[in-house]
């Protein structure tokens, strides 16, 4: 099933970002090689690969947090190649990168009501709560949360600022069992709202219960896209996830190191 380049979702969509012939590099080491994406609207995408693959920097290249040495980016048809994070996140691309964490100061209830003011936005919060799971603890502090909840509390954050594209990586990182599975709840309620949802993960169990579609990258490149029966069927894709510590080890060193010397990957 290796594929092309270029992936187009098999819903037959339109995309709502098409991310066409990027390259991302620092110095010798391309992040991104001639990467092209097209993620269609109202989907829920899982990106997988190994460490090093260019995951985090596609989507730090999507708000326009890394320099592109080539290629372009387009939200709803329209270049976005050049604006400002800030201008993108206006046109409607939400992260939980970019959303500051959560309020430690406030409770639940005010941190949902702030995020939506900075993003001048008019939202049902109550709705929010019940959505996310966090109704009974509305009048809580943050800092007296888990990390499961904080972590919902963050998406719910990103939710009321309305996106159209929501962009979360490795969501569930750190949780148990019963924390991922709201955390799936969560995120589902959230794209059958309408945003189209890219994540990040490593556990290709929760992968596969949340995601419609999988885009699989390597070295930089997206290798192929398709459903989760089908990546998990195809033993070329899992042995490139799996497998070859030795040099996935390299890609990660790589990362790690641009990383502690501020460069992202």
């Amino acid at each position: 099933m290796m594929a092309t380049q270029s992936a187009t979702g098999s819903r037959g969509l339109a995309a709502p970002l098409a991310v066409n012939n990027l390259t991302v590099a620092f110095d010798e080491f391309r992040a991104l090689d001639d990467l092209s994406l097209d993620i269609p609207a109202g989907s829920c995408l899982g990106l997988i690969g190994p460490n090093g693959a260019g995951k985090s920097t596609l989507f730090r290249a999507i708000l326009g947090l890394v320099p592109m040495a080539a290629g372009t980016i387009e939200l709803d048809g329209q270049p976005i190649t050049g604006l400002s994070t800030t201008r993108r996140v206006r046109r409607g691309i939400g992260t939980t990168l970019q959303s500051g964490g959560v309020f430690l100061e406030l409770t639940v209830r005010e941190s949902l009501v702030l995020a939506a003011r900075r993003a001048s936005r008019k939202w049902d919060i109550a709705g929010a709560l019940e959505t996310h799971q966090l109704a009974e603890l509305a009048d809580v502090s943050v800092t007296e949360l888990s990390h499961g909840h904080q972590q919902r509390l963050e998406l719910a954050m990103a939710e009321v600022s309305s996106p159209r594209l929501l962009l979360l990586d490795e969501p569930v990182a750190g949780m148990g069992p019963m924390e991922t599975q709201a955390m799936v709840q969560s995120i589902q309620a959230v794209n059958q709202a309408g945003p189209t949802v890219v994540f990040i993960d490593h556990d290709l169990a929760f992968v596969r219960a949340l995601a419609q579609e999988i885009a699989v990258m390597h070295q930089g490149r997206l290798i192929t896209q398709g459903t989760p029966d089908e990546i998990s069927a195809d033993p070329e894709i899992m042995s490139i996830y799996f497998g070859a510590a030795e040099g996935h080890a390299t890609a990660g060193a790589t990362e790690a190191a641009a990383q502690e010397t501020g460069t992202p990957q």
